[in-house]
């Protein structure tokens, strides 16, 4: 069984061989999002829409009382996710702002990042589906805004998506002028429901549990 995400989808698409080779050895393939799904099915591979849960669920909290963004841009990695870009823009509206990586992701301190803020930005090339720190800002209540190459955000309800740095910097000045705004309880209802654990494990049991059956062994 392979549970595929975006990235990785980036890489094995040029490698047609190589898939064609690991199709010999897979049963089971999973896919993050409609739109990986698509990506899959044009390097031959079919597979089944199974979102990987957040690990914590979350529930809304307050809004701080200041206007402030958080953005995602792992080091060495800031090309990739626009972080120059987002950060210039950022500084020239004068809105404080924090830069969420692999370190500040820790899962005691993300709750604390995101209730920091009251918007959340990601902007990248290509993304896996529903990106776990998009869907924890959404669960707890926080203004999205989301850029993605390959996907356009079409996957992803309340959530505002923009094209180029100009919209960025047109929606961000939007949401300044909005402030003070409410938690957006509708969107964090939504994704919760997109990340139920028991749903992931009861399909993966499921299926391993028939390829038990059809083959004696997963």
């Amino acid at each position: 069984i392979i549970h595929w995400m975006g990235t990785d989808i980036l890489w094995w698409s040029k490698e047609p061989k190589m898939v064609a080779e690991l199709a010999k050895w897979t049963d089971k393939h999973f896919s993050e999002s409609e739109a990986n799904q698509r990506e899959l099915a044009a390097i031959g591979v079919e597979s089944e829409v199974l979102r990987l849960p957040c690990r914590r669920i979350y529930v809304p909290q307050p809004m701080p009382d200041e206007f402030r963004v958080v953005y995602y841009a792992p080091l060495g990695r800031e090309k990739f996710y626009h972080e120059k870009e987002i950060r210039e823009i950022l500084w020239e509206l004068g809105i404080p702002m924090f830069r969420l990586d692999a370190h500040s992701l820790q899962y005691e301190r993300t709750e604390l990042r995101h209730r920091w803020a009251c918007v959340y930005v990601r902007w990248t090339d290509h993304d896996w589906g529903i990106p776990h720190g998009l869907a924890e800002a959404k669960m707890l209540g926080r203004a999205v805004l989301y850029r993605d190459e390959s996907m356009g955000g079409t996957d992803m309800p309340f959530v505002e998506t923009f094209r180029d740095a100009t919209e960025l910097k047109a929606r961000l000045t939007g949401l300044k002028a909005k402030w003070p705004f409410p938690v957006d309880n509708q969107g964090a209802t939504y994704y919760r429901s997109k990340m139920e654990h028991e749903t992931f494990r009861e399909r993966v049991y499921a299926v391993a549990k028939e390829l038990v059956k059809e083959k004696g062994k997963v």
